[in-house]
């Protein structure tokens, strides 16, 4: 028997509404939709200036102490060997050691920064490319405050010297001061024997600081890396003295352009931290001296350090030519001189700082390396040579035998 049908108004509850149709419960999903939409809207937004507020009061907080610590008067070598090779005043005045403490208003201290760095940028500007540009692969190198990576620029390997960023993305004031006074530096260099800067990149802080938080310094890449881990893999017999001359020529070579007024139109520079961490090499064992002025990453090691340099003078040329006695003796010995600070004694220091303490060397050691170990290494920097006469003395190795 054919049902009836049934017509449409017995299907409404009038007391609930027209939403209780078939088409009112299709509705429910997308104002379930749109609600939870403005709902995550909402969110994302109040964490976003959450973000934005907390980050703003940390980079406050952060240059309001590292401000404060640029206000104190710096004395003593660690603070000479920030500015040593830093000497010119066209680009930055520099602090005065004995400048009287300080004690300026936060927003003076956030500006007063963010100007004296500024005014290094812009000095920068023509060395400036596109952080877009590069490409970072590979860690070479960590430093205590910096490090080196492989990269890409241009479709050409490179390598970048960039500073670590803490948790909060934000670097130091001072660091970062110190590392741009490098940058500056090397910039200002062109030599054969010296590394090259290809260019500097750096992504700015937004309002109010306008401080950069990643600055990456570009560099000419030396494939065979340090000198230093050079000498640790390989044997004495596999890196002969015949190569080894090639490095100590380029070292002697560098160490000349830095003293004499042609680096710089401020006059003779000094490296100020020579190691063999800072010997680059190529495939082709042609070195270059790396770590030029780059005071915010100085941390001295001992058996590097010119005696009057450990009795508290500031760095000079005499000081690179006891490094780099200290340095052949390395190539020598293939063993490293070089240990942590809290490993050495008070008896040791004292030794060293005395001139009483000398760099060791195999019975195999080369008479003329001998002799330019004991002459570099002497207590007194007068009775060292300079580098000019140690070119001469280099040369003069070209005539003659390299393994007597």
């Amino acid at each position: 028997m054919p049902r009836a049908s049934v017509p449409r108004t017995l299907l409404l509850d009038n007391s609930r509404g027209v939403f209780d149709t078939t088409w009112g419960l299709t509705l429910w999903p997308y104002v379930a939709i749109m609600l939870g939409l403005l709902v995550v809207g909402l969110g994302v937004g109040y964490y976003y200036r959450y973000c934005i507020f907390s980050h703003t009061q940390v980079e406050f907080e952060a240059t309001e102490e590292a401000a404060s610590m640029l206000s104190r008067p710096h004395q003593g070598p660690d603070y000479v060997a920030q500015v040593t090779n830093y000497t010119c005043n066209d680009a930055m005045p520099s602090i005065h050691p004995d400048a009287p403490p300080r004690s300026p208003s936060l927003a003076a201290k956030l500006f007063s920064s963010g100007d004296t760095i500024s005014v290094k940028l812009d000095a920068l500007d023509a060395h400036r490319v596109e952080m877009a540009e590069l490409f970072r692969h590979t860690k070479l190198a960590l430093g205590r405050t910096a490090d080196v990576w492989l990269a890409t620029f241009r479709h050409k390997q490179v390598a970048i010297k960039a500073l670590r960023k803490s948790t909060t993305r934000v670097v130091e004031v001072p660091l970062l001061d110190a590392f741009l006074d490098g940058i500056l530096a090397m910039a200002r260099l062109d030599s054969p024997y010296v590394v090259a800067v290809i260019g500097v990149a750096w992504s700015p802080l937004p309002a109010p600081t306008s401080l950069p938080w990643d600055v990456s310094c570009v560099l000419e890449l030396m494939d065979s890396g340090a000198l230093a881990d050079v000498l640790g893999h390989q044997s004495p017999a596999a890196f002969s003295w015949v190569d080894k001359f090639l490095v100590v020529r380029s070292i002697v070579e560098a160490l000349v352009y830095l003293h004499t007024s042609s680096a710089s139109s401020c006059g003779p520079l000094v490296h100020g931290n020579l190691t063999s961490h800072h010997v680059l090499l190529d495939a082709h064992k042609h070195a270059k001296l790396i770590g030029v002025a780059f005071g915010g990453d100085i941390d001295r090691a001992v058996p590097y350090t010119a005696p009057e340099v450990l009795a508290g003078e500031a760095p000079s040329p005499a000081a690179d030519v006891y490094a780099l006695g200290v340095i052949m003796s390395e190539m020598d010995t293939h063993r490293p001189p070089m240990r942590p600070i809290d490993q050495y004694i008070n008896d040791d220091v004292t030794q060293l700082a005395a001139g009483d303490l000398k760099p060791a060397l195999s019975t195999a050691c080369p008479l003329w390396v001998m002799d330019m170990v004991r002459t570099c290494t002497a207590g007194r920097p007068a009775d060292r040579p300079s580098a000019v006469a140690l070119r001469e003395a280099v040369l003069a190795k070209l005539v003659g035998p390299l393994t007597d």
